[in-house]
C-alpha cells in the first residue's frame, strides 16, 4: 500500500523554492525528480555521482543541495546572483 505524503506534491515546486539546503529527500523523490526508477537513483549514490547519506536504520538519504547540484540548479543560480550583484 502507498500513501502519499502531503509534501510529495510539492516536491519540484520545493526543490527550486528556498528550500532548506540540508534536507534531506528519499530515493523515491529523487527518483521522482528525474523522471527514473528509485534503482537508478541507489546506483548513482553507490558510484557516488550523488553523495548519499545512510540513516541508522541502513536507508539512503540525498541531501537537497546536492540534488540542486546534480540537477545543474546550484551553478545557474549562482551565476544569476553574480550577474544581479554585478
Amino acid at each position: 500500500m502507498h500513501l502519499d505524503r502531503p509534501e510529495q506534491e510539492n516536491l519540484p515546486e520545493r526543490l527550486l523554492s528556498d528550500a532548506e539546503p540540508e534536507h534531506l529527500l528519499t530515493a523515491a523523490e529523487v527518483a521522482e525528480l528525474f523522471r527514473v526508477s528509485s534503482k537508478t537513483v541507489g546506483r548513482w549514490g553507490r558510484s557516488g555521482a550523488l553523495p548519499l547519506y545512510r540513516t541508522v536504520g541502513g536507508h539512503h538519504r540525498y541531501r537537497l543541495s546536492d540534488v540542486r547540484a546534480f540537477l545543474g540548479l546550484e551553478t545557474e543560480e549562482a551565476g544569476a546572483q553574480a550577474i544581479n550583484n554585478g
